[in-house]
């Protein structure tokens, strides 16, 4: 929605539901063993709120917040599902057309919370890859782009990113029982 010929408001919101099945025979260090199926199903509501602003048609800045959601999973060996992923998602950057055209600079700095974030451990009580949540984790970064015609048969692009990424806490399952790492 334009508030103003300068200002653009983006807004979504998004409803998700998903149900899987889910059966298996593989048991500790995938030995045979009894069928066993699973269900289950999760849903969740994501936003997304955005201001764009306008200096001119070729620089613009922006500032979104958003939400998303990834569904549960079941491991091979049986067991609970594993919770949903959540994460609230922050941006802020801006686009550039520099030089008639000729050079595109965008750059972005974002944060990242993620809540249940679904991991991959090995467990080597039971000598299989199985899927966790660690808790919490966040992630926040920098981008910068680059694209320039440097003559009419030339063209240099140039990415960087820099990136922050921390388990605020996991709970990994070793020796038969949850530990914190």
């Amino acid at each position: 929605y334009h508030l103003s010929d300068n200002v653009c408001l983006n807004t979504g919101l998004r409803y998700s539901y998903e149900e899987k099945k889910f059966a298996s025979m593989l048991q500790n260090n995938f030995i045979p063993g009894p069928l066993v199926k699973q269900e289950d199903n999760w849903s969740d509501v994501s936003s997304k709120v955005g201001v764009d602003y306008f200096f001119s048609d070729d620089v613009m800045i922006y500032l979104t917040a958003s939400s998303g959601f990834k569904s549960g999973a079941f491991n091979f060996t049986g067991g609970p599902a594993v919770d949903p992923e959540y994460i609230d998602a922050y941006e802020l950057g801006a686009k550039t057309t520099l030089l008639d055209g000729r050079v595109k600079l965008n750059t972005s700095a974002f944060y990242y919370d993620y809540t249940d974030l679904q991991v991959e451990n090995f467990d080597r009580d039971l000598g299989v890859s199985i899927i966790e949540n660690a808790a919490e984790a966040t992630i926040s970064g920098l981008e910068l782009s680059f694209d320039g015609l440097i003559t009419e048969d030339f063209r240099l692009g140039i990415d960087l990113a820099w990136l922050d990424a921390t388990f605020d806490s996991f709970t990994a399952f070793k020796n038969g029982g949850p530990e914190d790492v």
